[in-house]
């Protein structure tokens, strides 16, 4: 068979133009050392992954809540502050100044 009519796996042809990440990379390979590497490197990814996924997923779910509170008051030391408290509506009635200043 001439070299033109010759097609590429379908594996290979996935391989070459898939996004999955580091998969072409062992198809690609030039040597078999190089494709060892290459499979080391992307399951060792891969299980990092899975390992920090999963941690933070167990953390997420263990809820862990730590609240440090701690509030100390002498009553000598607090004033109590002045209030105003200022309507500024212009449409009052003459019944409503009536219910306000009570």
């Amino acid at each position: 068979m001439p070299p033109e009519d010759e097609k590429e796996s379908p594996e290979k042809e996935f391989a070459g133009n898939t996004t999955l990440h580091g998969l072409n990379r062992i198809f690609i390979a030039p040597s078999k050392y190089f494709r060892a590497w290459w499979i080391f490197v992307i399951l060792a990814s891969y299980a990092g992954f899975g390992y920090m996924f999963g941690s933070m997923i167990y953390s997420y779910f263990t809820y862990d809540t730590i609240t440090y509170t701690r509030l100390e008051f002498t009553a000598g030391d607090l004033l109590f502050p002045a209030v105003t408290i200022c309507n500024m509506n212009n449409k009052l009635k003459v019944a409503d100044w009536y219910y306000l200043s009570m």
